[in-house]
This record gives structure tokens, sequence and C-alpha cells, in this order.
């Protein structure tokens, strides 16, 4: 059986705030909010990082996944404007995940879709868009948005892409 979409609930930036406890601008948390078929539970994926301590945290479903700090490639100098900080990858259930960070944010490519309007604090979303998730090797700014499903759209996933009455199931997008 064929596994439902991937997408998108919500805008097409993740949303992002700092949350440092005793300085609130030395830690940010990024959050990408994604689902599979539009019946699909919403599917969480969350990375936090440090300023001060360099770590990165990777999340999925409030589980943390990964942990570990970057060593000193942030501070080199002469590092490719693409260059890639980070980056972590799992698979779960079928579906492959990856964060990625990168030295500068990535430059829209010319879309015609109109960009949706950021959401949260802009320092934050500045820095959070250095940060990239794709699920099954599409970028999250590229997944179809959930809300922005037509009812025949929905239905057509839907009968090709059935859901188990089990939430679950539509979560990871895999049958038994």
């Amino acid at each position: 059986m064929q596994m439902a979409p991937a997408l998108r609930i919500g805008v097409a930036q993740p949303t992002a705030a700092w949350v440092g406890r005793l300085d609130k601008k030395t830690k940010l948390r990024i959050v990408w909010r994604v689902c599979f078929g539009p019946s699909g539970k919403p599917y969480e994926v969350t990375c936090t990082m440090s300023r001060k301590s360099k770590k990165r945290e990777v999340f999925a479903e409030g589980a943390l996944l990964h942990s570990g700090g970057l060593g000193l490639l942030e501070s080199v100098g002469d590092v490719a404007a693409d260059a890639t900080l980070f980056s972590f990858d799992w698979e779960q259930e079928g579906r492959r995940f990856v964060v990625v960070e990168r030295v500068f944010p990535n430059q829209p490519q010319g879309d015609d879709d109109e960009p949706s309007p950021p959401i949260g604090d802009p320092s934050a979303l500045r820095e959070a868009a250095r940060f990239d998730l794709a699920v099954d090797g599409v970028l999250y700014s590229k997944l179809r948005d959930s809300d922005g499903l037509s009812l025949s759209e929905r239905r057509a996933l839907e009968v090709r892409h059935p859901s188990k009455p089990d939430p679950s199931v539509c979560l990871h997008g895999s049958a038994a």
C-alpha cells in the first residue's frame, strides 16, 4: 500500500521562539508540524539551538532523538554560503526526516506561490531560516498545506491513501 503524502500544517515557515532560561536569546526553539494524509494526526519535529554551548537537539513528538554540539566548524571564516553546519536524519516507520542547519538561510527559488506571512519574533525567525526540515526528500516549505486542500483533493487523497481507524497509522504513513 502506498503511503499518504506528507502535508504541512500551517504557514510555510516553522514557528520559532527564543527560549533561553536566564537570557532568552541564548536558545532558539524551532517547531515544524506535519501530518500524513488529510486526516492524519499532527506530527511535531522540534530543534533547539544553543548559542552558548553550540548544542543542537532534535525531538520528534517530544522524544529526544539527538543531542550534540557543533564543535569549531561554526567559527571557521572561509565557509561556503550553502555549507551545512549541522545535519541529523532519521527514519520512522518508512518515513525519512532530515533537519539541516546552513551557514546562511536558503534563498527562495522564485516560486509562483506567495510566501506565507511570518509568525513570531522577527529575530528568532531570521535565525530559524538557517534550519530546514525535509520529509521524504521534500522541504517543509514545499509541502502542501493541509488546510489549503479542497474537499475534492481531500477525498482523492483519502481514496488513494486510505486511513485506518487508528490515527497513529496515518501518523507514520504505513500499514501493517
